[in-house]
């Protein structure tokens, strides 16, 4: 089912479609359909994110409950991948409810 709606998805934007669940505290990716462009960004089924990286991740984030955001963020605050990371958890909350508000 999550197959060929991925292949939909990838076919209508033409790029590549990813499915990723929650599990724990880390969004792991479980399905991938990747675009036939000769650029593209690949992603590897069975990655796991913390909730710190990603705007996948923040999506999650965003309709969890602020208590446990910050929970989560405290526990994973060093896991970085890149030279953006969440310095300041109150804003990164702020940020939350704009995603959440705007959907």
């Amino acid at each position: 089912m999550a197959r060929s709606a991925l292949c939909r998805l990838r076919e209508t934007f033409r790029a590549t479609a990813i499915l990723r669940v929650l599990d724990g505290f880390h969004v792991v990716t479980v399905a991938v359909e990747e675009s036939s462009s000769i650029l593209r960004i690949t992603h590897q089924v069975g990655a796991r994110f913390p909730l710190t990286i990603g705007a996948h991740s923040k999506v999650f984030a965003a309709f969890m409950s602020e208590d446990l955001v910050r929970h989560i963020l405290t526990t994973q605050k060093e896991s970085v991948y890149t030279n953006k990371k969440v310095g300041n958890i109150a804003r990164f909350i702020q940020h939350l409810r704009r995603v959440r508000k705007q959907g």
